[in-house]
């Protein structure tokens, strides 16, 4: 404990004095000059730096370089972005901002690509991102921040509104994207998404009735999206517990940019310092790097090309009764995206292409299973952008295929290297052309109707299908918003590990949100109902969720609670799935101090997940095992609550050479013993709690340049 204190001291205040330049300032309305109070001033190079007006409207922000963007931001404003000039160190600089047209939706440079941005519930921006204590700079954790993310554990996975992840929608500059997470597991289920936070500009969630103008999806999208912008000149290096980053940005002329990143990462130093905590983590190895490069033929056509190589493996300790042993994880990745983008006075289009290629294996025991995919997106859409009318159409093609083989246990309870087992070679392609259209009318000041269609017209093995919604968005005045949406959505799932055919998923869905803005405080309220099918199975959902926040000049928090009720049913059972709680509770605060040290905290309640309880165990001679007998479905039984407390502390120096950031994050503060599951001993009559992350502490250092 004293070795991580005095490391977390030593990170906080080093450098500290070292020389810098100031800009000072005031911020005020541009109507009335009136000082806004609380209003954020940012670096575009480095959102983690900056500050917030005082009670007067003031504001002073050391900066390292005079060839950067000041960020200008207040609820109910329109953003402004500030090139700084010499002579801004000189004296005071005034900054008026506008209001905004509308005080609710928050999608700024994503406005353009997103027709259906009157709809969209949450937005987070890379600031929310970085800020977040629980994110660790991860987009997909941050958005697990949100209310109506209803994760019953701790992986990057998102489940929305009592939806699990497989409905979940996930796009990057509108190209979905099957495989997003990093260390997944033979079912998918990952820790961390594999974007790089320094190239998203913004992340829109639609938590239900996901628009149209989206497909593949049924309970809800998380859309990602690049910046259109040329990047900044800019160098970084990361060094923390696991390992070296790098990342640079250049501009290659007036309207050509490039960046490229790079990350190693290996186990050494986290388990180090935490190995109580990950006694079970073997390895950890990973090399990741990225290339992206945008170009401008023009003020309103720009090209975006993506391309990111994962290599990864890892070794965890796992234990099974009869049995403990190693699992085994491998995987190698590429993932490729292409936009183009032109706009001509009203009218816009868009191709995109993207194309996806992973092979990994997984292992323990007697289990030994590999998997390759490849998926391949191209799309085409046409926009009209009028004052009050908006419509866009297009078609998409998308080809999915997945290799699954190898060897599995003949019994699930019998997983040791001598034990039976069977071997398996499947291979599963579907192609999916769809069109679709999507409009939306402004009908006066107060009210907003959208429409769309999508239509698959059927294709080889898959019959033709469609999906449809309708949308109302009432804004009775300035700071409030009602949304009223309806749909019906179908799509279909690649098989994974221990499935053999692809699944039909369908959902019906019924959502009324309410929104509101004044002045340092925020809020919503939302009622949902939704009935989904997966396969043969219902799923009914309904859920309601209330959230409120504060944006104080140095003090900032929120808080949240949602109830969700999510069932499976068939002709004999129904009973609870993972995603049914009775509450679940989030609370964030955070506190900067003046010289730009940040002390962040966030708190998670949750009622225990539902499971079937061992009421006992037959001896199987002949395996030299026994056989679980477990309760039945509708006589399942709660784990425990699940409470989590994470913090973070960082402070950012300006430096003369760059800015230098540093941090310590500790996650599960208290060690929390939250119960993940049970297993047993051999016989089944002692159960082991086996357990969710315990407490870890994290630190590192980021230096700009």
């Amino acid at each position: 404990m004293k070795n991580w204190l005095f490391y977390a001291c030593l990170l906080l205040w080093l450098c500290n004095g070292l020389d810098a330049q100031t800009i000072k300032g005031i911020v005020v309305d541009h109507d009335n000059k009136e000082p806004l109070i609380g209003a954020n001033v940012f670096l575009k190079s480095d959102f983690s730096k900056g500050c917030q007006t005082d009670l007067d409207g003031n504001f002073s922000l050391t900066v390292s370089s005079l060839s950067d963007t000041l960020l200008i931001t207040y609820i109910g404003y329109s953003d402004l972005w500030l090139p700084i000039k010499e002579d801004m160190t000189d004296a005071p600089v005034k900054i008026k901002l506008k209001a905004a047209a509308t005080t609710i939706s928050t999608v700024t440079v994503s406005a353009k690509k997103l027709v259906s941005r009157e709809f969209a519930v949450e937005s987070i921006n890379k600031l929310d991102i970085y800020l977040n204590p629980s994110a660790k700079a991860d987009a997909l954790l941050a958005v697990q921040s949100l209310p109506s993310v209803t994760n019953s554990d701790e992986a990057a996975n998102i489940s929305l509104r009592g939806s699990p992840p497989s409905e979940t929608g996930i796009f990057l500059n509108n190209v979905p994207l099957n495989d997003v997470v990093r260390f997944d597991q033979a079912n998918g289920i990952g820790q961390f998404s594999i974007f790089n936070t320094n190239l998203i500009e913004t992340v829109n969630v639609f938590p239900s009735n996901p628009p149209l103008e989206f497909g593949h999806a049924t309970s809800g999208v998380v859309a990602l999206y690049t910046d259109d912008e040329l990047p900044e000149r800019l160098t970084g290096v990361s060094l923390n517990l696991v390992g070296l980053g790098v990342y640079r940005s250049q501009q290659l002329g007036k309207q050509t940019a490039m960046v490229a990143y790079g990350n190693l990462n290996t186990h050494h130093g986290l388990v180090g310092l935490n190995r109580s905590s990950l006694e079970n983590l073997n390895s950890l190895q990973t090399i990741d790097g990225g290339i992206y490069a945008i170009h401008r033929f023009g003020p309103s056509t720009v090209l975006k090309v993506f391309n990111f190589s994962l290599f990864e493996k890892y070794q965890y300790k796992s234990r099974f009764p009869g049995y403990s042993g190693l699992y085994r994880q491998k995987k190698d990745r590429n993932l490729s995206i292409v936009n183009f983008s032109h706009r001509y006075k009203k009218f816009q289009w868009q191709v995109n292409q993207g194309f996806n290629f992973s092979q990994a294996s997984y292992s323990i025991g007697v289990l030994d299973v590999s998997s390759k995919t490849a998926d391949y997106h191209a799309s085409a859409t046409a926009s009209y952008l009028g004052n009050s009318t908006t419509l866009k159409a297009g078609v998409s093609y998308d080809m999915y295929k997945v290799q699954l083989g190898g060897v599995f246990p003949l019994y699930e309870y019998a997983f040791g290297e001598d034990h039976p087992s069977g071997t398996f070679d499947t291979l599963q392609r579907v192609n999916s052309p769809e069109v679709f259209v999507y409009g939306k009318k402004n009908l006066n000041d107060y009210w907003t109707v959208g429409a769309g269609f999508r239509w698959h017209p059927g294709l080889g093995s898959l019959p033709a299908y469609e999906s449809v919604q309708a949308n109302i968005a009432y804004q009775p005045k300035k700071g409030h918003q009602f949304i009223l949406s309806v749909g019906e959505y179908e799509k279909f799932r690649l098989p994974r590990s221990g499935e053999d055919a692809v699944i039909r998923q369908h959902s019906r869905q019924l959502s009324i949100d309410y929104r509101w803005q004044k002045s340092r405080w925020g809020g919503n309220l939302a009622f949902y109902g939704k009935q989904n099918k997966q396969g043969t199975i219902d799923n009914p959902i309904y859920g309601a969720e209330f959230f409120i926040s504060y944006e104080g000049t140095n003090l900032s928090g929120s808080f949240s609670v949602a109830s969700i009720q999510s069932t499976f049913q068939t002709e004999e059972l129904e009973y609870p799935t993972a995603y049914d709680m009775d509450y679940y509770i989030r609370a964030m605060l955070k506190y900067r101090f003046n010289g730009g040290l940040e002390i962040s905290g966030v708190y998670r309640l949750r009622e225990g997940r539902y499971y079937q309880p061992v009421i006992g165990a037959q001896a199987r001679p002949f395996l030299n095992v026994y056989e679980p007998i477990y309760a039945s479905l509708e006589e399942g039984e709660r784990l425990p609550a699940y409470q989590l407390l994470d913090m973070s502390v960082s402070r950012l120096f300006a430096t003369s050479f760059g800015t230098l950031i540093t941090y310590v994050n500790v996650n599960n503060v208290f060690d929390q013993r939250n119960i993940r599951y049970f297993t047993y001993n051999e016989d089944y009559t002692q159960p082991v709690e086996e357990y969710f992350n315990r407490r870890v502490v994290f630190f590192g250092v980021v230096l700009q340049f």
